[in-house]
C-alpha cells in the first residue's frame, strides 16, 4: 500500500504558520483596528460638533438676555378688583355729582302748564327766550302731584336742566330715561317768577335741586 505523501507544513500533527498566512491575519486585524479608530475619530467629531452647538446657543441666549429678551413669559402681575364706580344718583335718583350749567343757546325746553292760569307756559317761555334759551315747546299737561316746578331732563341733559333750574326759584328735578338733552319745564301752582339773567349764577357748577 503505497503511503500519502508527507505535508511539509506539518510537524507532528501541528500546522506550521507561513509568513504568507501571518500577513493576512495580521492584515485582517490591522483592518479591524483601523475601522474601529474611524468609528472612534466619528463619534468623537460628533461629540465636539454637539458640544460646540450647545455652547453657542448658550451665549446667543445669554447675549438676548442682556439685551432684555425673556425666553419665559413673564407671570402676569395678580389683577387687581376695580374699585366700584361711585354712584352719580341717590337713592330717591337725584344726582350727587356737580355739573356745570349749560349756555343758555344751548339749552331747549319745552314749557308746560299744570295749573288753571291761562298764558302762563306762553309768558314764562316769553321770558327764557329772552335770556337766550331755545323754547322748544309750549302747552299745557295735567300731573298728579302738586310740585310748585318740576324740571325733567335725562342724564345727558343735567347741564340744561340745571341751566333753567337757576332761572326758576323753588324749582325741583327730575330725571327719566330719555336720550338727548332736551329740558322739560313743568309750571304747578307753586310757580313764583323767572330770575332776572343779571341774578344768575350762569357759569358756575353745582348739584340740581330735588324734591326733599
Amino acid at each position: 500500500m503505497a503511503r500519502r505523501p508527507r505535508d511539509p507544513l506539518d510537524l507532528h500533527g501541528h500546522h506550521i504558520v507561513t509568513n504568507e498566512e501571518l500577513g493576512q491575519v495580521l492584515h485582517a486585524d490591522e483592518a479591524d483596528r483601523e475601522r474601529a479608530r474611524h468609528r472612534r475619530r466619528l463619534l468623537h467629531g460628533l461629540v465636539l460638533i454637539v458640544a460646540l452647538v450647545v455652547l453657542a446657543s448658550s451665549l446667543i441666549l445669554v447675549l438676548a438676555m442682556l439685551q432684555g429678551y425673556r425666553p419665559f413669559p413673564e407671570a402676569a402681575p395678580a389683577s387687581t378688583p376695580s374699585a366700584t364706580p361711585a354712584p352719580t344718583v341717590n337713592a330717591a335718583g337725584c344726582p350727587v355729582v356737580p355739573v356745570v350749567p349749560a349756555a343758555p343757546g344751548r339749552v331747549r325746553v319745552g314749557v308746560f302748564n299744570t295749573t288753571t292760569t291761562p298764558g302762563l307756559a306762553a309768558a314764562v317761555a316769553a321770558r327764557l327766550r329772552s335770556q337766550g334759551m331755545v323754547v322748544s315747546g309750549i302747552g299745557n299737561r295735567t300731573v298728579t302731584d302738586r310740585v310748585p316746578v318740576v324740571v325733567v331732563a335725562g342724564k345727558a341733559g343735567r347741564p340744561a336742566a340745571l341751566a333753567v333750574q337757576r332761572r326758576i326759584p323753588g324749582s325741583v328735578y327730575r330725571e327719566d330715561g330719555r336720550t338727548g338733552t332736551a329740558v322739560d319745564l313743568l309750571l304747578g301752582t307753586g310757580f313764583q317768577r323767572v330770575a332776572d339773567a343779571g341774578g344768575v349764577n350762569a357759569t358756575a357748577a353745582g348739584r340740581l335741586r330735588c324734591a326733599p
